[in-house]
């Protein structure tokens, strides 16, 4: 009975968290409804014409790959949502957390089985609503794929994202690591300090404070884009003639990126004021994370160009293709087109996060995917459409201009 009004307690707090800001959250979700149906309206309408065109071999095993994908990330989400009651610092509490109920009844003397039955009901409870709100997303789109093997799967992905999370403590990896160049650069900032340009110092040491955040020291981060480079490294093994999967690998990675920066600048702005007080302007705020994330995209640009011109040689060397198929494999232009779509999410990035609300996470990761679908088929049409880039992203600074205090 106590466990039942544990959780009692928790359906309580997500519906008070709900109604304090009741018109805000209502907007938003009509906003996630639109750009849901939105997405299945694209969907239905162009990609698949797209895919009528390809053979039916071809469309299933693109199907199985994309509700494959939709199961990792039901996985992934129901892992973070799970493992937050298991940390115990203030920073990583969020709407979606239970801690707070948790410590409570510890301190309160409660036996530790009743805090570990809290602790199950609410996992199987978000393992139930997030694989509900993704199975029923997958077969909307791919109801002819569908079949037992990819639910079992489906069943086993979130049942392992759940259960890992239960007993996923915070780690202490990376704490104490230190990298010859991060070194060499905090003594170069340290004696620019001394000198007269301190302004510039000041942006290096912000930058490199970003970069190891983003790379290092956040945990959802670092484990998004640990995931991103694993799938670009899988273009490896794609077949050069099946572009859908590396379509699919290219976006998926692409947009791992974006939102593991979401994640790390909305984490980053609750505890903002600091900067703010030492006098941090917009301006370079916005230079230091258009840095952090041309470095990111630079580092992906290059990992994707690597993996598909290894794919193209182990083509040309161990299979016995055609002169016309090894040159359309091998074409540099087209290359570049997959790597520029996989760099494009988390270049976006900087440009969207302060045209809503930065806080907002999983809104502006949605709205990045939507805009860099539609900049990727440009891009996809004619490599020059990355000249779009500049300008989309120096109108979006030019609107979001002092945001940074503002929010």
């Amino acid at each position: 009975m106590l466990a039942l009004r544990l959780y009692k307690l928790w359906w309580k707090s997500l519906f008070r968290r709900f109604f304090a800001n009741f018109w805000q959250n209502i907007a938003v979700l009509i906003c996630a409804l639109i750009i849901c149906g939105l997405c299945v309206y694209v969907f239905h309408d162009f990609i698949a014409e797209r895919l009528d065109a390809v053979s039916l071999a071809v469309q299933h095993r693109a199907a199985r790959w994309f509700v494959y994908a939709l199961a990792s990330l039901n996985a992934i989400i129901v892992f973070y949502c799970v493992s937050l009651e298991n940390r115990h610092k203030r920073e990583s509490y969020s709407h979606l957390s239970g801690l707070p109920i948790a410590i409570f009844a510890q301190r309160s003397g409660h036996p530790s089985w009743i805090i570990w039955l809290y602790k199950c009901l609410r996992a199987i409870t978000i393992a139930l609503l997030t694989g509900y709100i993704i199975y029923t997303l997958a077969t909307e789109l791919f109801a002819w794929a569908i079949d037992t093997h990819i639910i079992i799967f489906h069943l086993c992905a979130t049942s392992i994202g759940a259960s890992v999370g239960l007993f996923t403590k915070k780690s202490g990896f990376f704490k104490t690591r230190t990298s010859f160049f991060e070194t060499w650069l905090v003594k170069q900032t340290t004696k620019q300090l001394g000198g007269e340009n301190k302004q510039l110092a000041a942006q290096h040491l912000r930058i490199l404070w970003k970069l190891r955040q983003f790379w290092v020291n956040y945990p959802p981060s670092r484990k998004l884009l640990m995931a991103s480079c694993t799938l670009i490294s899988l273009l490896t093994l794609t077949d050069t003639n099946n572009w859908l999967e590396s379509l699919g690998i290219c976006l998926f990675a692409g947009n791992l990126a974006s939102v593991a920066l979401c994640l790390e600048e909305a984490t980053a702005m609750r505890s903002s004021a600091y900067e703010k007080l030492c006098g941090t302007s917009h301006k370079e705020y916005m230079l230091s994370l258009w840095t952090v994330a041309s470095i990111t995209a630079a580092i992906l640009f290059i990992l994707t160009l690597t993996s598909l011109s290894l794919r193209d040689t182990l083509v040309y060397h161990y299979t016995s293709r055609s002169t016309v198929d090894i040159h359309h494999s091998m074409n540099i232009l087209e290359t570049m087109k997959w790597a520029w779509l996989t760099a494009l999410p988390i270049l976006l990035a900087p440009a969207i996060i302060f045209q809503i609300e930065i806080r907002r996470a999983g809104v502006n990761a949605v709205i990045i995917a939507l805009i860099g679908l539609f900049l990727g088929t440009a891009i996809m049409a004619h490599l020059a459409s990355v000249l779009l880039l500049p300008i989309f992203a120096y109108i979006a600074y030019d609107y979001s201009n002092g945001a940074y205090y503002r929010q």
